[in-house]
């Protein structure tokens, strides 16, 4: 299966000369964690950029300061083979796809790959040979900037959070964070302070994230208070088709496996790219 089967020809992209609060915006609306950056007029892809770009290079205004300069990118006749092994390489959930002049003319996601391209998916495995049993998680009275924080250090692209009974109910993604954050003038240093003793344990963060003239932060809330999304969830045993077919339908990057009374694990859509599609 060639790439121009699969992929969105009606991408989403960012356009250079353009500022952070331009990329932002349509992160934002569009509801994409990265985006593909164009040159006005022209249209040739000059980078990439997502939310690990604006959130490390919070100091900075302009988008070509920003981006990603070397973007990962296939073209139409490629095997999804390809454009699979590019989205592990780059850390990108999307790939850009290009004509013979460079020019943008579509974009290959993760989605894309695991529920389009599933015709060269062997799906005979169940989803025990593609669980996570090691995952990001924080209890949902974490705070916000700290929450985002131990996501960052586990290197992922998700949190699964717990609530006060141990049991893993929700997630939150990188875009879900980003819909949090706070444009501030701002120069305060974050800190972690815990109640004095004999008084009930409790977390004080300060909400700013990043230091600099212009910081983004998060406000000071508690995971509990921010909007998350409901972790699906699957029996042991169940076929890695199913476990797909839940990604789908609850537009979810990952599934738990287990039962109401705790989950063992995590199936990852991209673990499933790199098990099911690179050869």
């Amino acid at each position: 299966m060639l790439v121009k089967e699969i992929m969105n020809d009606k991408p989403i992209f960012v356009e250079v000369p353009s500022n952070r609060k331009v990329a932002l915006s349509i992160l934002l609306k569009n509801e994409v964690s990265s985006a593909p950056v164009v040159r006005k007029g022209k249209n040739t892809l000059t980078g990439i950029i997502s939310i690990n770009e604006l959130m490390n290079k919070s100091e900075t205004d302009q988008t070509a300061l920003i981006m990603n300069s070397r973007p990962p990118k296939v073209k139409s006749k490629d095997p999804i083979q390809k454009a699979a092994k590019a989205i592990i390489k780059s850390g990108f959930r999307a790939v850009p796809v290009v004509d013979d002049e460079g020019k943008l003319i579509g974009i290959v996601s993760v989605e894309d790959l695991l529920f389009k391209g599933n015709d060269e998916i062997m799906f005979g495995n169940n989803a025990e040979s593609y669980v996570s049993y090691s995952f990001a998680s924080a209890w949902i009275q974490t705070p916000l900037a700290i929450a985002y924080k131990i996501m960052k250090y586990y290197g992922s692209e998700t949190l699964t959070l717990i609530d006060d009974h141990g049991n893993a109910t929700n997630f939150m993604t990188e875009f879900d964070f980003l819909r949090e954050l706070e444009e501030e003038y701002s120069s305060t240093k974050s800190f972690m302070q815990a109640s004095s003793e004999g008084e009930d344990w409790d977390w004080s963060v300060s909400p700013v994230l990043y230091m600099g003239t212009k910081a983004l932060t998060f406000p000071n809330k508690r995971l509990s208070e921010v909007k998350s999304r409901k972790l699906p969830i699957v029996p042991s045993g169940t076929p890695v088709k199913t476990v797909v077919e839940e990604m789908q339908k609850n537009s979810s990057p990952q599934v738990g496996v287990g039962n109401d009374r705790g989950i063992k694990g995590m199936v990852f859509d991209l673990n499933l790219v790199e098990d099911l599609l690179i050869p």
